[in-house]
Order: structure tokens, then sequence, then C-alpha cells
């Protein structure tokens, strides 16, 4: 069992912000004899270390070690890992399909459809971008971050606008956002210039 001992250490060594130690146990899990399903979890769990240090080229090399049998709890979070990481290298192109997929999942959907119209956008799809912010901007939920990413969409989708001088547009936008959430000031603010201009 030294394979599960050396996956335990390193999980619990990521728990505690050990990075550096967290990926030298895991990387000896990748090296072991074990099978699809450990593996796996092992090159995700590394990937998401590389990714937080924002090192995106170990992340997708980690992520391209994942091979054969993924479980089902896990999909979901390879395929945002993957997406976010090929947002944060400019490849929006590639993570649109998975971003695109993702939009039903029940733990990711609302990310990833903010996700999405950032994707959009990087990609220079300014209408396909509002409109999908627009969706990202109306997610009924009472999740905090769900309803913190769902006003990070309507203060994107209204300073896109703003910055356009289409005033009268961004203002719908900015009125969305909630007066108790981590983006109200900057919605406020906007939406006083929109309002002024």
């Amino acid at each position: 069992h030294m394979a599960d001992a050396d996956f335990s250490l390193g999980d619990f060594e990521l728990r505690y912000r050990m990075h550096h130690r967290a990926g030298r146990a895991i990387s000896a899990v990748l090296e072991a004899d074990v099978d699809d399903v450990v593996r796996n979890d092992a090159a995700y769990r590394l990937a998401r270390i590389h990714f937080q240090k924002n090192q995106l080229a170990a992340a997708i090399e980690a992520l391209d070690r994942i091979d054969g049998e993924i479980p089902e709890s896990l999909r979901d979070d390879v395929d945002f890992l993957r997406a976010n990481v090929y947002l944060g290298e400019g490849r929006p192109g590639d993570a649109i399909a998975l971003l695109e997929t993702l939009q039903k999942s029940a733990e990711f959907g609302a990310f990833a459809s903010y996700n999405l119209g950032i994707a959009y956008l990087q990609s220079g799809q300014r209408q396909a971008a509002l409109n999908q912010l627009n969706i990202a901007g109306q997610v009924s939920s009472d999740d905090p971050g769900e309803l913190a990413i769902r006003d990070k969409s309507n203060l994107v989708a209204g300073t896109i606008h703003l910055e356009a001088e289409e005033f009268a547009l961004a203002i719908p936008y900015l009125n969305r956002v909630r007066l108790d959430g981590p983006y109200s000031n900057q919605a406020l603010l906007s939406a006083g210039w929109a309002n002024m201009s």
C-alpha cells in the first residue's frame, strides 16, 4: 500500500499548503505501478498544484498524463482545470468547447458559464461574450460563490458596454449587481458614470 500512503501524504501536505512537498509525494504515485484511477487522480492533483503556482505548462503536462479510467466524480474537475489552464495560457479557443459542456455541471455550471463569456471575449467574439455573460448574470442560486460570479458577470458585461460608450446598454447589467456583494462598489460607481453620461 505504499502508493496509497504516498498519495495520502501528498493530499495531506497539499491541504496544509506545502505545495513543493505535496508535488514530490504525488509525483511518486505517478511513477509507481498503480491503477488508472489512482494515477489519474494524482495527475489531476499535481496539475492543480502547478496551476495554483501559475506554472501553466507544467499543469498541462500533468493533465496530459491522465489516461484510461477517470472517476466520474473527477471528470468535471479535470475539464474545468484544463479549461482554466487554457485561458491562463491565452488559448481561449481550446477552452470554449470544454466550457460549453461544463455549463451543465452541477458543481461548475455558473463558473463555466462566466469563464465561457471570458473565453469568447479573449477570442474577439464580443457579441457572443455579451450573450454568454448575460446568461451567467442571471444564474439562479443561493450559493455565495455562484452569486458572486453572477455579480461579476453583470459587472464585466456592463463594463464592456461602458467602455464602448454604450451607456444605456450598460445600465441594466450594472443594476443587476447585488448591493451587498463583493462587486457592489465598482458596479455602483460604473452605474453612476453610465447614468451621468
